[in-house]
């Protein structure tokens, strides 16, 4: 008989039931770095907690597990910079790892999560002094948080505007999110003219979060919803890295939380999984 394969359905009151296997499979993650706890924990701070409904098991007590993040975070700080874990004192080999826990940080902040003081001010100083360094991605992404955190380093900032044609889209977008937070549109909407061709995960992600700031119903946004689910691996319903897990999941539930569900729509998520014929399987290393 021919293999029919093993069926499941899960039905939800809103369209990110399809987000349920991403979110059990970084909440559920066995190991605590820097990098990986920021990503289990910042997809249920982002778009009001809109995808905590979905966050699986491990998470189920949302309040004392983000709670616990933060604190595992803040554990990473030192004098200089984050550490990659708790009992060591080297720092990230990627200046993008310390950007992204800092990130992460001030977004707890945003979302009511009450940061220890010293830790904050640590973090403030780390932002200030990489906000003016030479790399302009790591410039960008210290403007970013900066100005998220309500310090703003605005004459950095219009410098790398006004040589927008070096950035990434990257970088265009995180500096699009920082020009937003000062009230300058014109400019974030310059930043973003490119938006819609996206070269990673990561890019995709930030430019969909900006543009959603912006607009919530511009042409844009849709392909880069769609480039977003294409990068999904369908096997396990997830996306490569926890770190691209966390990203495409903090842009989708923007996403979502912006075009909510209409009164009475549910949503079915569905998953198959299937083995292929012994006649049709080949041997291979």
């Amino acid at each position: 008989a021919k293999n029919e394969g093993w069926t499941s359905y899960r039905v939800f009151d809103s369209p990110v039931g399809e987000l349920a296997e991403a979110m059990s499979w970084l909440a559920e993650y066995p190991h605590g770095c820097l990098e990986q706890t920021s990503s289990r924990i910042f997809p249920l701070i982002a778009a009001d907690g809109i995808l905590s409904t979905v966050a699986g098991v491990a998470a189920s007590n949302r309040a004392e597990y983000v709670a616990a993040g933060v604190k595992r975070v803040e554990s990473m700080v030192r004098e200089n910079d984050f550490v990659m874990w708790p009992d060591c004192n080297y720092a990230p080999w990627d200046r993008e790892v310390s950007l992204y826990a800092a990130h992460f940080l001030i977004e707890a902040e945003r979302a009511g999560e009450k940061l220890n003081a010293a830790a904050r001010g640590k973090v403030i100083g780390f932002l200030g002094k990489w906000a003016m360094e030479t790399n302009r991605a790591v410039s960008a992404y210290a403007c970013h948080t900066l100005a998220l955190a309500g310090k703003p380093e605005k004459d950095r900032m219009f410098s790398l505007y006004d040589r927008l044609s070096e950035l990434s889209l990257l970088d265009r977008a995180r500096l699009a999110r920082a020009f937003v937070a000062i009230h300058d549109r014109k400019r974030a909407e310059t930043l973003l003219k490119n938006a819609a061709s996206p070269a990673s995960v990561k890019e995709a992600a930030f430019a969909l979060i900006a543009l959603i700031e912006l607009d919530p119903d511009d042409v844009r946004i849709l392909p880069l919803v769609e480039y977003l689910n294409g990068a999904r691996d369908r096997a396990r319903f997830s996306w490569g890295t926890t770190g691209e897990n966390a990203h495409a999941l903090l842009a989708l539930g923007a996403y979502f939380r912006c075009h909510p569900p209409k009164p009475g729509e549910t949503f079915v998520a569905w998953r198959k999984l299937t083995l292929p014929e012994v006649s049709e399987v080949k041997d291979e290393a």
